[in-house]
């Protein structure tokens, strides 16, 4: 598979004229869908086995077993190296500044009460920063892995800095109780720095945001295939969520599109005609903040744009997205 993923499918279906369709209800499950170079695809379709011969008569008729619930334990892969093959050349190299540029209204955009965007506020020294960080804490022991959810995998390589979240679960937890029982990584507090200045930054210019505490981190790597479904972060606790802590959001890498609506949109009412979430691209460098009124605002990334980055930035073909919350 493309990025070097692994998928636990029985099925993998060639598509030479892949279209899109609408559905009129919602398709539950864990799918995937790459877009393979030709010379891929050709090698793909030489290597896919011959359909075996029908079963019998006598093995049709032997009882088939129960279907078993879908593991939920993550499995182990090779750790994620978000500096790839070039990692080598970045041992020795000093750390880089993390730290926003000084924000001017121009980089400001209210998007809705409690949605602020803040275009650009992370230079590509900042951001290389962040990249060498994430790196060195994602190769380590609980660093990035392939979370699965109840429904199946997740769409992602994920890492929790400060406290573990449990896709499972929907909780957070000292250890990885998910994968292999390990304690995360602490938050680095140059992360949490321009946390706190991004946060107040959006307060200026939405009062409706209050202000954040420390708390913790998802690391979330996408591929370009990647995506992640519409939902709302709420696993946090009631005063957290109630008091309208806000949740801070660093884009490094490809840009993407975030959608964003104040109810969970329903595939059958927009094929009827229901208002479409609203949609917004994040590039590299960009900080989105949404709390208070927009706490609890349902979102999703629907879509990666490969090679749409900063052509300074070293970093693997992807997207690395680090959401900050107060617990």
């Amino acid at each position: 598979f493309p990025q070097g993923e692994e998928n636990s499918s029985a099925y993998v279906f060639l598509c030479a004229q892949p279209r899109t369709l609408t559905l009129p209800i919602a398709v539950k499950g864990s799918h995937k869908i790459w877009h393979l170079e030709k010379d891929v695809a050709a090698a793909a379709r030489n290597s896919l086995r011959a359909p075996t011969a029908a079963p019998t008569a006598a093995l049709t008729a032997a009882p088939t077993a129960a279907p078993t619930a879908p593991a939920t334990k993550a499995t182990p892969a090779p750790p994620l190296d978000l500096l790839g093959a070039s990692a080598a050349s970045q041992l020795g190299r000093p750390a880089a500044t993390i730290a926003l540029k000084p924000i001017k209204g121009r980089n400001v955009r209210v998007l809705q009460d409690g949605l602020v965007l803040l275009k650009g506020v992370l230079d590509v020294e900042a951001q290389q920063g962040i990249v060498q960080l994430c790196r060195d804490l994602g190769v380590s022991a609980a660093g990035f892995y392939a979370p699965k959810t109840r429904d199946g995998a997740m769409h992602l390589h994920m890492m929790c800095l400060g406290k573990h979240w449990n896709p499972v679960t929907n909780r957070y937890e000292d250890v990885r109780s998910n994968v292999d029982s390990r304690r995360v990584p602490p938050l680095p507090p140059s992360l949490w720095s321009i946390v706190a200045d991004a946060a107040a930054a959006a307060t200026d210019a939405c009062a409706s945001i209050p202000a954040v505490r420390p708390g913790i981190c998802l690391a979330n790597f996408y591929s370009h295939a990647g995506r992640l479904g519409m939902h709302q972060d709420k696993s946090e606790s009631r005063d957290s969520i109630s008091r309208g802590s806000p949740v801070v959001s660093v884009s490094i890498g490809d840009s993407c599109d975030f959608a964003y609506s104040a109810v969970r949109p329903d595939d059958t009412e927009m094929a009827m005609g229901a208002a479409k979430p609203k949609q917004v691209r994040l590039d590299s460098g960009d900080v989105l903040v949404f709390g208070g009124p927009a706490r609890l605002l349902f979102h999703s990334i629907t879509k990666i744009y490969a090679n749409n980055r900063p052509a300074e930035l070293n970093m693997i073909p992807g997207r690395l997205n680090l959401t900050f919350r107060e617990l």
